[in-house]
């Protein structure tokens, strides 16, 4: 039976949920609506990746390849401050990345969906490489989506954790198709 670690936003309870917990139900145009702004995403992200894309005698760069992922991609340094972000957050939270960059965890995220990341922060600066699910709110705190998110430790010489790396992907999709599978093979037998 699968599961994962899952975060619940709205009550701010972490847990293992099996992937056969139930999901919100949602109705035939709010699938069709969700579909239609996905086609358009995936759309005006092809359409910023083809402008971006360099001639081949330009040298690449670390924030240009980190920029060019479709995942969010950052790093947080000791004082859960974010230290790099790539593009993925600007597009999310809407502002410019010099607007992130030096800015508190907590402030950038906002305080319900940083309530929900704390545990797995101090796990991480406790050293562990932490992996979870969870369900949060955009910059503005509208849609909720759901994010396989991981945290590594950056170690010093001395084992001290300096920061650690976010990666994070939507999984949003996945989850509901997934709900949706299991509720129509259920609704067979």
């Amino acid at each position: 039976r699968a599961s994962a670690n899952v975060i619940n936003c709205a009550t701010g309870q972490f847990s293992t949920a099996s992937l056969m917990d139930p999901l919100p139900l949602l109705d035939q145009s709010s699938l069709l609506a969700e579909n239609v702004a996905l086609r358009a995403r995936v759309a005006a992200l092809e359409a910023q990746l083809r402008e971006r894309a360099a001639p081949a005698d330009v040298p690449l760069t670390v924030r240009g390849a980190l920029d060019a992922m479709p995942l969010f991609v950052s790093y947080v340094d000791s004082d859960l401050r974010y230290r790099l972000v790539n593009r993925t957050y600007e597009r999310w939270f809407q502002r410019p990345r010099e607007e992130i960059e030096g800015r508190p965890v907590a402030e950038v995220q906002g305080p319900s969906n940083y309530e929900c990341m704390q545990p797995s922060l101090e796990r991480v600066l406790r050293g562990e490489d932490v992996h979870y699910v969870a369900h949060v709110a955009d910059g503005q705190g509208r849609v909720c989506r759901a994010y396989d998110t991981r945290y590594l430790p950056h170690r010093r010489a001395d084992g001290s954790v300096a920061g650690f790396f976010v990666l994070a992907a939507e999984v949003t999709d996945h989850w509901r198709a997934t709900h949706n599978l299991l509720l129509t093979r259920f609704a067979v037998e």
